[in-house]
């Protein structure tokens, strides 16, 4: 059993009579390195385990202390001790957005595991489920909250042949919302998405 936190991810092996920190290797405050096996931000919003694997669990992960720029998803193998980052930490270029900081700013994961790394399809909520902003477009200013660009999926993309952007952008509609939970129909293709902007919403999107 997992818990996404503001302190990383917790585990419980006992069914949630006690817990312990996920901890794994970090540079310091005053380093901006590269650390192998990281998981550079620590705010944990969502979560997947895998039902097949206990050791295989994906996140959803905000706010990086330890390097710019580091939000995204995370995936590990070993039951937190090393984790990687799914899809890099590129910029979007989205016209509909004022300079978008982070397309991997992220408020949800859903995952459907298949029988092996090249077979999950992931989806991802975007935006920050805080996000609200006055004005006509989003605004992702450094130091503001981001809103969204929809959701994102990609399928297997731990095996992707293409490491840095596994992901098809989908939802347009949701641009400046936070979406923090997706669901997906069972052997279908509707996809139930919670969002937030000034007020908040569910959407049905068919993808």
């Amino acid at each position: 059993m997992y818990a996404g936190s503001f302190a990383g991810v917790w585990r419980s092996r006992d069914a949630g009579e006690t817990w312990s920190q996920l901890t794994w290797p970090q540079p310091t405050l005053a380093v901006q390195g590269e650390i192998p096996g990281a998981l550079y931000a620590p705010h944990v919003f969502d979560l997947a385990a895998s039902p097949a694997d206990a050791n295989l669990v994906l996140v959803s992960a905000l706010d990086s202390q330890y390097a710019d720029g580091r939000d995204g998803i995370y995936r590990t193998n070993d039951g937190g001790a090393n984790w990687r980052s799914l899809g890099g930490f590129a910029p979007t270029a989205a016209a509909e957005i004022n300079r978008p900081a982070q397309r991997n700013a992220c408020g949800a994961i859903h995952v459907v595991f298949g029988a092996g790394e090249a077979d999950d399809d992931v989806y991802v909520g975007t935006g920050e489920t805080a996000f609200s902003n006055a004005g006509t477009l989003p605004d992702a200013q450094p130091g503001s909250s981001m809103g969204g660009i929809g959701i994102l999926i990609a399928h297997g993309p731990a095996t992707s042949g293409h490491p840095d952007d596994p992901w098809t952008r989908e939802a347009r509609s949701l641009i400046g919302r936070g979406v923090h939970r997706i669901a997906v129909e069972p052997g279908g293709t509707t996809v139930v998405a919670a969002t937030s902007r000034l007020a908040s919403s569910i959407i049905l999107c068919n993808m």
